[in-house]
């Protein structure tokens, strides 16, 4: 064949939108650039479909993409329960996934020989930033900010377990944790703020970490803010 298919997924409605528009148009781009400079045998194509950070859409989308257009490979997928869900499914049927943006350890625990993720697992993140944030800011109390679903709950436990590890005398404040789409963490962070951390953890996805942290600043929690991958795409 003449023609290599590159199978999209992301979400491209919900809350975090954002996170599948910037995946789509990036490898887009990359599809393009590709393709214009030659440097392959086959022209590279890519559709792209909305999962809507569900398991449940990208079941959906699976099928339409490795049955109805006949993908050679897939890409994509910004959450964790819809890319696990992708994983699993594109692994039984042969097919190569690659994951930009999923970071949970059961994407290879155990290992998917079909799987393949370029971005680290949250838990090594989790080591990792509390490293730095200890050598950084020397603090005395730490605290975390971040929305309450799976991605949010696995790297606040795995940074908990870090400080545990690193810093056993390190004290942690009352967690603020807010679900995907709220507009309301005035009560949350207050308990955050009387705690007044050196340094916070901020954990969130798509629209709702740039309104956190514009609270917690008016509230004023004026500590360190250390952020996780996420916090790139506010």
């Amino acid at each position: 064949d003449d023609e290599f298919l590159i199978g999209g997924f992301g979400a491209l409605t919900g809350p975090v939108a954002g996170w599948g528009e910037s995946q789509r148009n990036g490898a887009q781009l990359a599809v393009e650039d590709i393709n214009k400079r030659g440097d392959l045998d086959v022209e590279l194509k890519m559709v792209y479909e909305d999962d809507a950070c569900d398991p449940a859409g990208a079941q959906a989308v699976f099928r339409r993409l490795a049955d109805r257009e006949g993908a050679d490979i897939l890409m994509g997928g910004a959450c964790t329960a819809s890319a696990l869900a992708m994983a699993k499914l594109a692994d039984g049927d042969g097919l190569v996934y690659v994951s930009p943006t999923a970071t949970t350890r059961e994407m290879h625990q155990p290992p998917l020989k079909h799987v393949f993720s370029t971005q680290v697992d949250a838990t090594t993140e989790a080591h990792e930033l509390v490293r730095m944030a200890l050598e950084t800011y020397k603090p005395k109390t730490v605290g975390f900010m971040y929305n309450s679903n799976d991605y949010g709950i696995a790297a606040v436990k795995s940074a908990k377990e870090a400080l545990k590890e690193q810093a056993p005398d390190v004290t942690i404040a009352p967690e603020a944790g807010f679900p995907e789409g709220t507009s309301e963490f005035t009560s949350g962070l207050i308990k955050l703020r009387d705690a007044k951390p050196d340094v916070v953890f901020a954990v969130g996805v798509g629209s709702d970490l740039g309104p956190m942290i514009r609270s917690a600043r008016k509230l004023g929690i004026d500590a360190e803010l250390v952020g996780f991958s996420s916090l790139f795409t506010t």
